[in-house]
């Protein structure tokens, strides 16, 4: 052993330059490779970086999630804006990304004549992570996406809607929402944590449509644990307590540990241990979904699914020929991630605004009074709640969509050489993004109010026969690669909050503080939102 140590040690004058001499080559070779990607600084604006350790060795953009959600983008857009550039720049380790800041921009890259240019590229790894390799939500090729996304369209057409409204829309809002309030109010602590019902509802819905199941009515355990924090939330359907748990374990791992959604290396090392919690949690929620597709296997009685001859979305995949096992659970898993967060979020937010915001909660419940019955939880008739029979309902939507996209930003990567309409020049390899929250709160866009929370700008356009300027308001995305499920989240956003509206009063409680906003799967409230619900009188 001496003997060794000694040798070692009469190595080191030899290796030492050795270690050295590869060191200073690693260092050379990525500053190389960061000058090479570098960006013109005509064009664009540099975000700076964090002060922490972390963030100098890592890049700028892992400094945004330090900061609330949506907020650094805001301000460094901006910025960008006011100083003529094109694109903000964020430096990921010895590359950078481009995020746009106009319109017309975003709107080339997805929708324009040149959208094959731009496909899903190495940042979607972050996303496989959380809703696995299948699913219309992570597939990069375009060819497979297109032949998939054919594969389950007829469950998202207008007569599949229409049928779920008439079937079981009605029943499940009534069920699942405006009995569990009426529980909370019944039991109340410290206000009632609408998010909790929200989310226990657009799961019990999604699964109900796309699966057939979760017809039992919601306890009031379910409504009692939304008023007290140290209970967890219950429902007499186990799939739904469990698939919601496991829902808010993955965002709160990507809350806490962005750094293992990142691409590559960084996110495979620095993030390997959060990475392995979350993959734990998605496998559960995949597993639960391959079961209830299963179930829909061989099914024979159409009443009981979703009433006459509607198929489910399960149904839809069990029937086609040559889907993989894993294609079709795949698919189950992305719609009830995406199927239910996207409606639940928006919805939270949603009635957080109208609590604050009394005189627009007491213009819409006016709008809302003669189109529901008091005995009615919601129209059953998709008609009813329509843009021309209740404008202002779907206004308060759609600015609430606008102020709080369930999609904080969008990644595209350039595969060839390209001019955008601003005049920025991208260079084929280019990591692009689309900011969908920024985008929507741009003052060159929407005004000088654009943070504000005011519906009435969305009658403004329609009296002056203009609609939001191409690329500037995209909460579902756009083009080929936008949300399936969009038609079907905005009926359920409107089934929900008019029932909602109709019956209940919402009000701050005292006292009360702006949520904080975090990414998880979505952008999501990091401590839910508590409002103190008054049942109406009529």
């Amino acid at each position: 052993m001496p003997a060794a140590v000694d040798a070692l040690v009469a190595a080191t004058p030899y290796f030492l330059p050795v270690a050295i001499g590869a060191a200073c080559g690693l260092i050379a070779v990525c500053l190389w490779k960061e000058r090479r990607s570098r960006p013109r600084e005509a064009d664009v604006w540099f975000a700076p970086g964090g002060h922490s350790l972390r963030t100098r060795l890592v890049g700028s953009l892992l400094a945004l999630f330090d900061e609330e959600a949506g907020e650094g983008r805001k301000r460094h857009a901006r910025t960008a804006v006011a100083q003529g550039k094109k694109a903000v720049a964020y430096r990921l380790m010895t590359s950078y990304l481009l995020e746009l800041v106009h319109p017309q921009d975003a709107w080339h890259c997805l929708v324009g004549s040149k959208q094959q240019n731009y496909v899903k590229g190495p940042f979607y790894e972050g996303a496989e992570l959380i809703f696995g390799r299948e699913g219309l939500t992570v597939i990069r090729d375009d060819a497979y996406h297109t032949q998939q996304r054919r594969i389950v369209s007829p469950a998202f057409g207008t007569g599949s809607l229409r049928g779920m409204a008439e079937d079981v829309l009605a029943d499940l809002v009534r069920r699942h929402v405006v009995d569990a309030l009426r529980a909370a109010v019944a039991c109340p602590a410290a206000g009632v944590d609408v998010g909790v019902i929200f989310d226990h509802a657009a799961l019990a819905i999604i699964q109900r449509v796309a699966f057939a199941v979760g017809k039992a009515p919601i306890s009031r355990d379910a409504a009692a644990a939304s008023s007290d924090p140290s209970r967890p939330p219950s429902t007499d359907a186990a799939t739904v307590s469990g698939i919601s748990g496991h829902f808010r374990q993955i965002g709160a791992l990507v809350m806490n540990h962005p750094i293992a959604i990142m691409p590559g290396p960084i996110g495979r090392i620095l993030g390997f241990f959060p990475r392995r919690s979350i993959r734990q949690h998605r496998d559960a929620i995949l597993e639960t979904a391959a079961n209830m597709v299963r179930s829909c296997r061989g099914a024979t009685d159409a009443a009981d699914t979703l009433g006459s001859d509607r198929k489910t979305l399960a149904e839809y995949l069990v029937d086609t020929p040559h889907l993989t096992p894993e294609a079709i659970a795949g698919h189950g898993l992305n719609f009830l991630l995406a199927g239910h967060e996207t409606t639940a979020t928006t919805l939270s937010w949603a009635c957080h605004l109208l609590a604050k915001h009394a005189n627009i909660q007491a213009d819409l419940y006016d709008e809302l009074f003669t189109l529901i019955a008091p005995h009615f939880a919601v129209a059953s008739n998709p008609d009813a709640l329509s843009q021309d029979a209740a404008p202002l309902l779907n206004d308060v939507i759609s600015e609430t969509l606008r102020l709080y996209p369930p999609c904080l930003v969008l990644i595209r990567q350039a595969v060839r050489d390209d001019v955008l309409p601003s005049g920025l020049v991208l260079r084929a390899g280019t990591q692009v993004q689309i900011p969908c929250y920024s985008i929507h709160h741009s003052n060159a866009v929407w005004g000088p109010d654009a943070d504000a929370f005011r519906p009435s700008r969305w009658r403004d356009l329609r009296q002056a026969g203009r609609t939001p300027p191409p690329g500037a308001y995209s909460p579902f995305s756009l083009g080929k690669r936008n949300c399936i499920g969009k038609d079907m989240a905005l009926l359920e956003l409107r089934c929900i909050l008019a029932s909602v509206v109709r019956h209940f009063a919402l009000s701050l409680p005292t006292p009360s503080r702006e949520p904080r906003r975090r990414l998880g799967i979505t952008m999501r409230m990091e401590e839910g939102i508590r409002l103190c619900v008054t049942v109406r009188a009529s």
